[in-house]
């Protein structure tokens, strides 16, 4: 009987219903294998004459063509349609669909879909979808995996169930469980063992490093930061991350005779846990100060090396305190002074040291 193939439907049913594909067993019969099919559209073609599921070797559609197997190259203008298994390389200037697995490369001008699995590349200029992915998929738009990925997914937007062990880069990033990293603008996994490095992240738990603007891990930390230092400097901001590693974004504000000098204040921190009560940490933070508070257009950047100890007083509140080494880059002509306490200056280079209090809500 002969199959016809509507791209859309396809398209949709995978999207849609990712589970519903059946992997149906390999039937006991000795597939017929020929050395060429030549397709014109769907079900005009060699393949056609049998009465019997074909294998080619290789395959030339001159719009579409549509066989059970491919073992070798199937070139097509408008789409390539394989029933079951491709091995080698499909290549179509519009669609390229397998109905189980794929080994090798799917390159396609349109999307690449290998409902089972794939295990090499596909190369979509819009979208991909596989089951398993085990290699790469890379998109102008779209990567789906619907079960496991283990490689890369490289687009636009990623989804995949399980990112095994593997990457994705992407400007949005969706996973299950991920082993392995996310990279993009917005990441968004389960459980994440590895590195998320993106300006937001979100996850259910991190085992690993997630670095962003903003790192939401929903057992993790989330708390607003207060600090105020012995030359006047207070910042008002917010740790989010793990319990080991976050994110630092804040504001800070530096009074002086000439008024308020504000400024923004992003890095990372690091705790080290002594007993439950008791913690040290590190902190990194830079970002501009004012240097005018009269004008929006006078910063410098003020770049802070800071080590403290705390007490945790309550579940959400600790007191904590500590030192730190500060480090400005002036504009040219600038006599601006953040501090009073400078120990080093050079030209628009000043380093100073620091006392500093602090809560933690």
């Amino acid at each position: 009987m002969l199959k016809t193939m509507l791209p859309c439907a396809l398209l949709a049913t995978t999207l849609i219903a990712p589970g519903a594909i059946a992997q149906t067993s390999e039937p006991a019969e000795e597939l017929r294998r020929i050395p060429f099919n030549l397709s014109l559209i769907g079900p005009v073609g060699f393949a056609q004459v049998f009465d019997e599921p074909v294998v080619a070797q290789s395959s030339l559609n001159l719009l579409g063509g549509h066989v059970y197997g491919i073992e070798g190259v199937g070139i097509a203008t408008l789409y390539s349609h394989v029933d079951r298994d491709m091995s080698g390389f499909q290549a179509a200037s519009g669609l390229n669909i397998v109905g189980r697995r794929s080994v090798g490369l799917q390159a396609a001008g349109l999307g690449n879909f290998s409902l089972a699995s794939i295990s090499g590349v596909q190369a979509g200029g819009l979208l991909n979808v596989a089951g398993t992915v085990k290699g790469a998929q890379f998109a102008g738009l779209y990567n789906r995996s619907n079960e496991r990925m283990t490689g890369l997914q490289a687009a636009v937007i990623n989804h995949a169930n399980v990112v095994q062990s593997g990457a994705q880069t992407a400007v949005l990033n969706m996973a299950g469980d991920v082993s392995g990293a996310q990279i993009g603008v917005m990441n968004v996994g389960g459980k994440v063992k590895g590195v998320q490095l993106g300006v937001l992240n979100i996850a259910d738990d991190v085992d690993g490093v997630p670095i962003g603007l903003f790192s939401y891990v929903r057992q993790g930390r989330l708390e607003a930061d207060v600090q105020v230092s012995d030359s006047g400097l207070t910042t008002l901001g917010v740790n989010s991350g793990t319990q080991r590693v976050y994110s630092i974004l804040g504001v800070s504000n530096l009074p002086k005779a000439d008024g308020n000098h504000l400024g923004l204040n992003l890095g990372l921190g690091v705790q080290f846990p002594i007993n439950e009560a008791i913690f040290s940490r590190m902190e990194i933070t830079g970002g501009p100060l004012q240097e005018n508070p009269s004008s929006a257009a006078n910063w410098t950047s003020v770049n802070t090396y800071k080590a403290m100890v705390g007490w945790k007083v309550a579940p959400r509140l600790a007191v904590k305190g500590g030192v730190s080494l500060n480090y400005t880059h002036l504009r040219e002509g600038s006599a601006f002074r953040p501090s009073e306490n400078v120990i080093f200056e050079s030209g628009r280079h000043q380093i100073w040291p620091a006392a500093f209090i602090g809560i933690d809500l």
